[in-house]
């Protein structure tokens, strides 16, 4: 069976708003993020994309500078109090960006050390 012509030009609009309000909601994500974020002194998005794992402290601070603040990694995963939290030892993460003062979306760029080499390295977008 044929569709005709009108309805198949329906059915292709309607089936594309959903995908037009999904770029527009990121596009808005991204832009928004893109003013609230504060990056360590030094930090480069290309620097920071040569990363690679196994990297010690030395090498890292080497290629994209200091972090901008340094926390202990916290493991939650027997309770759901964030105050009964336990550091754990020898694991500590580098922020190399944070949220601005406003309470909005913002560039994560977080490395995940354990005994002084990068175990993990996370570059996302935060939506709040």
């Amino acid at each position: 069976m044929k569709i005709p012509s009108l309805s198949r030009y329906f059915l292709i609009v309607f089936m594309s708003i959903p995908i037009i309000l999904f770029l527009y909601a990121f596009s808005v994500f991204y832009i928004m993020a893109l003013f609230h974020t504060e990056y360590a002194p030094g930090y480069s998005y290309w620097k920071f994309k040569m990363l690679q794992p196994g990297l010690s402290e030395e090498e890292v601070i080497a290629q994209v500078g200091q972090p901008i603040q340094i926390l202990p990694r916290m493991n939650c995963d027997s309770t759901f109090y964030m105050e009964e939290c336990v550091a754990e030892p020898g694991r500590v993460d580098w922020w190399y960006s944070r949220q601005d003062s406003s309470d909005t979306h913002y560039f994560v760029r977080r490395l995940e050390m354990r005994n002084h080499r990068v175990v993990n390295i996370l570059s996302e977008l935060y939506v709040d």
